[in-house]
Protein backbone atom coordinates (compact mmCIF):
# COMPACT_ATOMS: atom_id res chain seq x y z
CA UNK A 1 0.00 0.00 0.00
CA UNK A 2 1.44 3.37 -0.99
CA UNK A 3 1.20 6.52 1.05
CA UNK A 4 0.95 10.02 -0.38
CA UNK A 5 1.94 13.21 1.37
CA UNK A 6 0.13 15.31 -1.20
CA UNK A 7 -3.36 16.67 -1.51
CA UNK A 8 -6.46 14.83 -2.53
CA UNK A 9 -7.99 16.49 -5.59
CA UNK A 10 -11.08 15.92 -7.68
CA UNK A 11 -10.22 14.56 -11.12
CA UNK A 12 -12.33 14.70 -14.25
CA UNK A 13 -11.97 15.64 -17.91
CA UNK A 14 -15.13 15.96 -19.95
CA UNK A 15 -16.51 17.79 -22.90
CA UNK A 16 -19.74 19.21 -21.60
CA UNK A 17 -20.52 20.30 -18.08
CA UNK A 18 -20.75 16.99 -16.16
CA UNK A 19 -17.45 17.61 -14.32
CA UNK A 20 -18.96 20.70 -12.72
CA UNK A 21 -20.67 18.47 -10.17
CA UNK A 22 -18.69 16.54 -7.55
CA UNK A 23 -20.66 13.33 -8.05
CA UNK A 24 -19.20 13.04 -11.58
CA UNK A 25 -15.58 13.23 -10.41
CA UNK A 26 -13.19 10.79 -8.80
CA UNK A 27 -10.63 11.51 -6.08
CA UNK A 28 -6.90 11.31 -6.72
CA UNK A 29 -3.96 11.53 -4.33
CA UNK A 30 -1.50 13.98 -5.85
CA UNK A 31 2.00 12.61 -6.32
CA UNK A 32 4.08 15.51 -5.03
CA UNK A 33 3.99 17.36 -1.73
CA UNK A 34 3.88 20.74 -3.49
CA UNK A 35 1.13 19.89 -6.02
CA UNK A 36 -2.04 21.97 -6.07
CA UNK A 37 -5.60 21.11 -6.99
CA UNK A 38 -6.94 22.94 -10.00
CA UNK A 39 -9.97 23.19 -12.20
CA UNK A 40 -10.44 24.80 -15.59
CA UNK A 41 -13.87 25.57 -16.98
CA UNK A 42 -13.83 26.69 -20.58
CA UNK A 43 -16.37 27.79 -23.11
CA UNK A 44 -15.61 28.35 -26.76
CA UNK A 45 -18.68 29.25 -28.79
CA UNK A 46 -21.22 26.58 -27.89
CA UNK A 47 -18.58 24.07 -26.71
CA UNK A 48 -18.15 23.69 -22.95
CA UNK A 49 -15.62 21.62 -21.02
CA UNK A 50 -14.19 21.11 -17.57
CA UNK A 51 -10.84 19.75 -16.44
CA UNK A 52 -10.01 18.97 -12.78
CA UNK A 53 -6.73 17.45 -11.61
CA UNK A 54 -3.53 17.82 -9.61
CA UNK A 55 -1.02 20.35 -10.90
CA UNK A 56 2.68 20.53 -10.14
CA UNK A 57 4.00 24.00 -9.31
CA UNK A 58 7.06 23.03 -11.37
CA UNK A 59 5.07 22.42 -14.56
CA UNK A 60 4.85 24.73 -17.58
CA UNK A 61 1.04 24.62 -17.25
CA UNK A 62 1.26 26.07 -13.73
CA UNK A 63 3.40 28.96 -14.96
CA UNK A 64 1.00 29.67 -17.82
CA UNK A 65 -2.05 29.70 -15.55
CA UNK A 66 -0.30 31.90 -12.97
CA UNK A 67 0.46 34.42 -15.72
CA UNK A 68 -3.25 34.50 -16.51
CA UNK A 69 -4.65 34.66 -12.98
CA UNK A 70 -1.88 36.44 -11.06
CA UNK A 71 -1.89 36.01 -7.29
CA UNK A 72 -5.55 35.06 -6.93
CA UNK A 73 -6.81 31.52 -6.38
CA UNK A 74 -9.60 31.82 -8.91
CA UNK A 75 -10.58 34.05 -11.78
CA UNK A 76 -12.26 34.09 -15.16
CA UNK A 77 -10.90 35.57 -18.38
CA UNK A 78 -13.00 36.49 -21.37
CA UNK A 79 -11.71 35.83 -24.85
CA UNK A 80 -13.19 36.16 -28.31
CA UNK A 81 -16.29 33.92 -28.33
CA UNK A 82 -15.19 32.23 -25.12
CA UNK A 83 -14.45 32.20 -21.43
CA UNK A 84 -11.82 30.48 -19.27
CA UNK A 85 -12.27 30.12 -15.50
CA UNK A 86 -9.43 28.77 -13.37
CA UNK A 87 -9.18 27.69 -9.74
CA UNK A 88 -5.95 26.66 -8.01
CA UNK A 89 -6.05 25.76 -4.33
CA UNK A 90 -4.08 23.93 -1.67
CA UNK A 91 -6.60 22.12 0.53
CA UNK A 92 -8.06 18.65 0.02
CA UNK A 93 -10.90 18.46 -2.52
CA UNK A 94 -10.99 22.24 -3.00
CA UNK A 95 -11.35 22.00 -6.77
Amino acid sequence: MSQSNGLQCRVCKENGSSCLFAQHTRIRDCENYDDLCYSWFYRSGSDVGVLRNCLSVKSPEYNLIKKLIGNTERTCRKRLLGLDCFTMCSTDLCN
